[in-house]
């Protein structure tokens, strides 16, 4: 079948500002939406998960099948802050934010010839609308104890709200609707100190709280041909779980960081490191139910990373400046809420690369004194990392390299562009089926191949 898909994104916004000689008041809206129909084929895998002869339209097989899923979703938000202004001992800063998001997920899987083989050319059906209604105070003050010596505090309250639908039915599944809602809230604290040896050298410490929502996730059948029931009851035997999942918790994480931020006397060089450890509870993941095919989102455990950066950056001569930087990251599980689901204390966080690094040169040379040559080379470098399908799987490392040039005046630029020089196929993450997962065979998004192209910008103003 093939995939079409089209993605249709739009976005307005509108910042406004208004200061006067003791603070200044600025406002920031913005609403978006996004419309994304596509075709995913499912023939090979309802076939092969069903155990099945053939997935053409003899032989007893299911047909052609395919997904059909249609996702709408808008967003509006507001973040409105008063902070001070001027030079003083004092800085302070008060704000509020608000956030509604909605979305809903529809989608069907028609067969050519499933009703022959179930009674229905109605596979699997689901509707799962979404949303999520948050907002939040918050509150900073930063004080100069002495001249060189600084203390920053600040809070936020959050509280949201994520009433979660589903409607699910057809030959594949009983039908199931339910409705649910995941809300929370709470205080995040955070706290630094900072002193400024001189103007080229600050160090600093900091301690924060933050938070993930929770949400809906995929549902999960508990009934007919691929049921998952047998599986989720020994994942949560011990709490007597057997309902397919359709939301899951908050997580939160405690980050403590320490580091500095040096430049040399006559502004050539620079280097930026820091530190940190963060204690991470009811890490959300995605986990794979190997025994029917399915994934949902749940809070798998706590985890803890630990890691370091450094960045630095050169001009190596008059116009040309070079700059890297190099992260390390451990992240991995400390204790595990799920039971014999491969979420054991030290598997990896997903997603997170122990290395990765970036490189760059920029040349910047005046040639007139409208006209300037531009030219940036720059290359990234991202480590191997866990994801999750049919089961976990490890993607390689990968790097890749950019390349641009042209020439910029005041109100103007043209610059040539190549990006993945090399056409490299880094593999990026792991794209679970809409139908089953499959131990045969796995999706992955890749890079962008070669591409080469013209930016032209002009600003009116």
């Amino acid at each position: 079948i093939p995939e079409n898909y089209r993605d249709e994104f739009h976005l307005e916004a509108l910042s406004v500002k208004y200061r006067t000689d003791v603070f200044e008041i600025s406002s920031a809206s913005a609403y978006w939406s996004r419309h994304e129909p596509l075709i995913q084929d499912a023939s090979e895998s309802w076939s092969t998960g069903l155990g099945l002869p053939s997935y053409g339209p003899g032989n007893g097989g299911i047909g052609a099948a395919y997904a059909d899923e249609d996702n709408q979703s808008h967003q509006t938000t507001e973040e409105l802050r008063v902070a001070s202004v001027g030079d003083t001992r004092l800085k302070w800063l008060v704000g509020y934010f608000y956030s509604d998001f909605e979305s809903g997920w529809d989608i069907i899987f028609p067969s050519q010839t499933g009703a022959a083989v179930f009674g229905s050319n109605n596979l699997f059906s689901y509707y799962s609308p979404f949303k999520i209604l948050q907002q939040s105070g918050f509150g900073e003050l930063t004080y100069n104890i002495t001249e060189p010596f600084a203390i920053t505090v600040g809070a936020r309250r959050y509280h949201y709200s994520a009433p979660v639908g589903l409607d699910q039915y057809g030959a594949l599944t009983a039908t199931v609707v339910t409705n649910t809602s995941e809300k929370d809230q709470g205080v995040t604290p955070k706290a630094s100190l900072s002193y400024q040896f001189d103007k080229n050298l600050l160090v600093y410490a900091t301690a924060a709280k933050g938070f993930r929502p929770g949400g809906g996730t995929g549902p999960v059948p508990t009934s007919g041909p691929l049921s998952c029931e047998a599986q989720l009851m020994v994942e949560y035997g011990s709490k007597g779980f057997v309902n397919g999942p359709i939301s899951f918790n908050s997580d939160s994480v405690w980050s403590y960081e320490l580091g500095e931020k040096w430049r040399s006397s006559d502004n050539r060089f620079s280097v930026n490191a820091s530190g940190y450890f963060e204690s991470w509870v009811g890490v959300q993941q995605v986990n794979a139910l190997s025994s029917c095919g399915y994934v949902y989102t749940a809070s798998v455990g706590d985890a803890h990373v630990y890691g370091g950066e450094i960045e630095a950056r050169a001009i190596v001569v008059r116009d040309l400046e070079a700059s890297a930087n190099v992260t390390y990251s451990h992240a991995a599980l400390v204790s595990s809420t799920l039971i014999d689901a491969g979420f054991n204390p030290g598997t990896p966080i997903q997603q997170v690369p122990r290395w990765s690094a970036s490189a760059s040169l920029a040349y910047h040379h005046d040639l007139t004194g409208d006209v300037s040559l531009t030219a940036r080379a720059e290359s990234t470098y991202v480590g191997s990392r866990t994801d999750e399908t049919f089961a976990t799987n490890t993607l390689p490392s990968y790097d890749l390299t950019n390349i641009r040039g042209g020439f910029e005046g005041e109100r103007w630029s043209a610059v040539l562009f190549v990006n993945n020089v090399a056409d490299k196929r880094a593999l990026l993450n792991n794209i679970t089926q809409d139908a089953v997962n499959l131990a045969t065979f796995n999706r992955v998004a890749v890079s962008q191949p070669r591409t080469t192209g013209i930016d032209l910008n002009y600003k009116f103003k």
